[in-house]
């Protein structure tokens, strides 16, 4: 029999799939490592902070300074009335809960269409705003769908879709105390469905997978993890070296017959794929900033990495003249010529000189773009 569990700290249930049934969970990263330094920093743990307690129940990604992407479950399975979840709900930035610089909620929106609690686990996708921006944040790319992006089947069927799971979940069923510790493992994506990356523990390096207080992490790609000959042919097709955001948490099997021994955090796990809710997410950020220019938000114009996936062009793009997606310090002082290390407006306006296709100068469209402050909306 298979069960599946969702992976929250809340004793929840909910039927993930096609599984006949579904009991409560209190389901982290197992066999996986304590992050140490700086290492993920857009993950962040979510819960509850009042009169000196805190309380860490999912996992989060930022993918802005103020929103974050986490799992429906988080929040509606709680059974916790709304106000209540935004007069105390927080998000604890740091490698451990104990002491963490934690940011309030301002709001919060599950999938309209999110089912669970019951029935069978659908749209677990949830975009929460913080009252204000976290300092130094440092937020992700989610997988878009565009061309620009990574394609998450065809490296799945091509046996190299390999993520790194972040989460602030226990390390097994029977270790109900040691949550609140950011921790990562690298899991294999076996299968995909719609609306789900399935990765089974026993496919994964060290049998790893995830577990409750998981739910809402995110799933790491990193295109660095590919062979040299697909990588660049990936970078040849306009595709970003970034890490990307593939996936959310969402639940574990638990199936008698994988060798699990009962434990369903050395199962399976289902990840709700971010790339199927690109509409409902980029209307969430749009409300908040008026603009779904992820590159204009966070910061990415001019910062050295390309990103052909920006609404405009990315002057970085036009500095990679090797085509490796990142410029490299050669590159830089082409560009930089008052040799300051930094590229001011004028320097960035020579970028490209004129299109000789006809169109607009490469300069124009650029300075344009920082005379907007470099914030365009998604057409």
């Amino acid at each position: 029999m298979i069960v599946a569990l969702l992976l929250s700290l809340a004793p929840v249930s909910a039927q993930a799939a096609d599984a006949p049934s579904a009991d409560p969970s209190w389901s982290h990263i197992v066999h996986g490592k304590d992050v140490s330094g700086n290492r993920f920093p857009s993950a962040v743990a979510i819960g509850f902070a009042a009169g000196g307690f805190a309380q860490a129940d999912c996992s989060a990604s930022l993918i802005t300074p103020r929103v974050l992407l986490t799992a429906a479950h988080c929040t509606e399975e709680l059974g916790i009335p709304r106000q209540y979840l935004l007069q105390y709900g927080v998000a604890f930035v740091g490698n451990e809960v104990d002491g963490a610089a934690y940011y309030g909620f301002e709001n919060y929106k599950p999938n309209p269409n999110y089912a669970g609690g019951g029935l069978q686990i659908r749209n677990d996708i949830n975009v929460i705003v913080l009252e204000e921006d976290i300092p130094g944040a440092v937020p992700t790319w989610f997988n878009l769908g565009s061309d620009a992006d990574w394609d998450i089947d065809g490296l799945v069927d091509a046996d190299q879709a390999v993520v790194t799971s972040v989460g602030y979940g226990i390390t097994s069923s029977a270790s109900q105390d040691s949550s609140g510790i950011k921790r990562f493992a690298d899991l294999t994506i076996d299968t995909t469905d719609n609306q789900f990356l399935y990765s089974d523990a026993q496919t994964n390096p060290n049998q790893a997978g995830v577990c409750s207080g998981d739910s809402g992490g995110p799933q790491y790609f990193d295109p660095s993890s590919l062979p040299a000959a697909r990588l660049q042919t990936g970078l040849d097709n306009g595709r970003s070296v970034r890490p990307q955001q593939w996936g959310v948490h969402s639940f574990v099997f638990l199936d008698n017959n994988t060798g699990a021994n009962g434990d369903p955090c050395k199962a399976a796990s289902g990840s709700t794929r971010v790339d199927r809710f690109t509409d409902f997410i980029l209307e969430q950020v749009d409300g908040v900033y008026g603009t779904t220019d992820f590159c204009a938000i966070n910061g990415w114009y001019t910062d050295l990495v390309c990103d052909p996936g920006c609404d405009e062009p990315d002057p970085d793009c036009v500095i990679d003249t090797n085509d490796d997606g990142v410029v490299d310090s050669e590159e830089f002082d082409v560009v930089d010529r008052n040799h300051d290390g930094e590229l001011d407006e004028r320097e960035i306006a020579r970028i490209g000189g004129c299109d000789q296709s006809g169109g607009a100068p490469l300069w124009l469209a650029l300075s344009g773009l920082l005379a907007m402050g470099l914030r365009r909306r998604r057409a």
